[in-house]
C-alpha cells in the first residue's frame, strides 16, 4: 500500500515540479542582473551655518547589480561631486557674499529596492577631494581640509524602458555629510547638504532575458 501512494504521488508531482523548473529558468533568462549607465545632477549645495546655496552640475556612472532578487539591487559607481559654502562679507558697507567649491570623486555603495516603476536606494558615500577653491578663504588653511569624507544619501526615482537593453530614469536626490570640513578647527564645521534632482540612461549588460 506504501509503494502504491509513493508511486502515486510521484507521477502527480513530478509534472509540477517540472513546470516550476522551467519557469524558474525562464524567469532566469528572462531578468537582467547587470546595468550599466550615465547619470547627469543638476542640484542646490549648501551647509547648515549659511542658508544660501548654490546651484552645482554633476554627473557619473552607476553600476547596478541585482541580489538574488527581482527587486533589491546594490548600486555602486563613479562620480563627480560638487560641494559649496556661501559665505557673507560684512566688512563694507553693502554684504557681499562669495562661494567656496570643493570638487570630490564620489563612490555611493547603496542598497537599492525597485519595481518596474518605481524605486529607492538608500546608503553610504565616499568621497575624496580633488579640488578646491577658496582664494577668498581666511578661517581655514588648505592644510587642515580633509581629504577624504564620509556622507549618507538618499533617492527615489522613476523609470522607462525604452526596449529590452535600455532604461531612462529621473530621480529625486539628497545626501549629507557626516565629517567636519577641518580635521582639527571647531570654529567652522560645516555639514555640506546637496538636493536635487539627476536623469540617466541606462543598459542591460547580460542578455539573460533573452
Amino acid at each position: 500500500m506504501k509503494l502504491l501512494i509513493q508511486i502515486v504521488l510521484f507521477h502527480i508531482l513530478t509534472p509540477s515540479l517540472n513546470l516550476y523548473c522551467q519557469d524558474t529558468a525562464q524567469t532566469s533568462r528572462r531578468t537582467p542582473k547587470l546595468f550599466i549607465g550615465v547619470k547627469f545632477i543638476g542640484e542646490k549645495s549648501g551647509n547648515y551655518m549659511t542658508p544660501t546655496t548654490r546651484l552645482v552640475f554633476n554627473g557619473g556612472v552607476q553600476i547596478l547589480k541585482k541580489i538574488n532578487s527581482n527587486f533589491f539591487s546594490f548600486e555602486t559607481g563613479l562620480y563627480s561631486i560638487t560641494k559649496a559654502i556661501v559665505l557673507r562679507d560684512d566688512s563694507y558697507s553693502k554684504t557681499r557674499t562669495f562661494d567656496i567649491k570643493f570638487r570630490n570623486l564620489s563612490i555611493p555603495f547603496n542598497c537599492r529596492f525597485d519595481n518596474k516603476i518605481i524605486y529607492l536606494s538608500i546608503g553610504p558615500n565616499f568621497d575624496y577631494l580633488i579640488k578646491q577653491d577658496f582664494s577668498n578663504w581666511i578661517l581655514i588653511t588648505r592644510a587642515d581640509i580633509r581629504k577624504f569624507w564620509i556622507g549618507a544619501n538618499l533617492n527615489f526615482g522613476l523609470k522607462l524602458k525604452i526596449d529590452k537593453l535600455k532604461f531612462i530614469f529621473i530621480e529625486g536626490r539628497y545626501s549629507k555629510g557626516l565629517l567636519t570640513l577641518s580635521k582639527s578647527s571647531f570654529r567652522f564645521e560645516p555639514n555640506f547638504t546637496n538636493y536635487g534632482i539627476a536623469v540617466g540612461l541606462s543598459v542591460v549588460l547580460d542578455r539573460r532575458q533573452k
